[in-house]
């Protein structure tokens, strides 16, 4: 798995081997490729209980920037597809791939 940074590393280990949570992987990796998603993840979803936060409220911080709103769309969006089809195909691999390499 390439990661961003070794913050990055830090982050998906951390939330990824906690046994207190059950978030899926490609959320907790994509929502901490940027360090202002890592810094306000709390705002954004929480991992503890796998909720996420209030859209409208976390969209409208002052901290959040186009690339760091974009990863939060492209994250759920394949959680999405994942709790849909219980894989990502060819092609959603394809697109989200792309849309991570556009904006990092």
């Amino acid at each position: 798995m390439q990661f961003k940074s070794e913050n990055h590393r830090k982050f998906y280990n951390y939330y990824n081997n906690s046994n207190r949570i059950y978030t899926p992987e490609v959320l907790i990796y994509i929502l901490g490729i940027m360090e202002e998603n890592r810094d306000h993840i709390d705002e954004i979803h929480d991992l503890i209980r796998d909720i996420p936060k209030p859209k409208r409220k976390c969209e409208r911080a002052g901290w959040r920037t186009g690339g760091s709103n974009a990863l939060c769309h492209i994250a759920y969006l394949a959680v999405a597809i994942l709790e849909e089809f219980g894989h990502l195909d060819e092609g959603n691999r394809y697109f989200v791939r792309e849309a991570l390499r556009n904006l990092i």
